[in-house]
């Protein structure tokens, strides 16, 4: 079974806010502990004098980046986001595959290549389920990598 982790970019402190995945708010969560509540918004537990308190954040506040499962020829995780060496797209979770693949933005429309007939994220995974590639950067961190 796949691991299933998450990163967030926070928007505000540009920065990644990274933490394992808990699918349900838990009254036990230690102060500061990030999480995925059971409406699928990203939430951070607080402590306050009355215990505990769920800090829910907009969507315009964070964007969750979910672990794909694959990791890259140096043994990194690769999250949705991350852009790999020698392409100029980004891996993304595409629908229509029900399937991590490589996606482009074109006129801003996402374009998945496997649906497109080009090519597989498959294709660039190896016999040892490794990338063939690596990450070299991700979407907010390194926008430029996407030009």
């Amino acid at each position: 079974m796949r691991e299933l982790k998450f990163r967030a970019w926070d928007f505000k402190k540009n920065r990644f806010v990274e933490n394992d995945l808990d699918l349900y708010d838990r009254p036990n969560a230690n102060v500061g502990e990030y999480a995925i509540g059971s409406n699928g918004k990203l939430c951070f537990f607080e402590s306050t004098e009355g215990g505990m308190e769920t800090i829910e954040f907009d969507d315009s506040e964070i964007e969750v980046s979910w672990y794909t499962g694959l990791k890259d020829k140096n043994r990194k995780e690769i999250y949705e986001g991350d852009c790999i060496m020698e392409l100029t797209e980004s891996i993304g979770w595409c629908e229509k595959c029900v399937g991590w693949q490589i996606v482009g933005k074109y006129d801003n429309e996402s374009i998945c290549h496997r649906c497109d007939g080009d090519y597989s994220l498959d294709e660039l995974v190896d016999e040892n389920g490794l990338l063939t590639e690596q990450v070299i950067g991700n979407i907010y961190e390194n926008p430029d990598l996407l030009q």
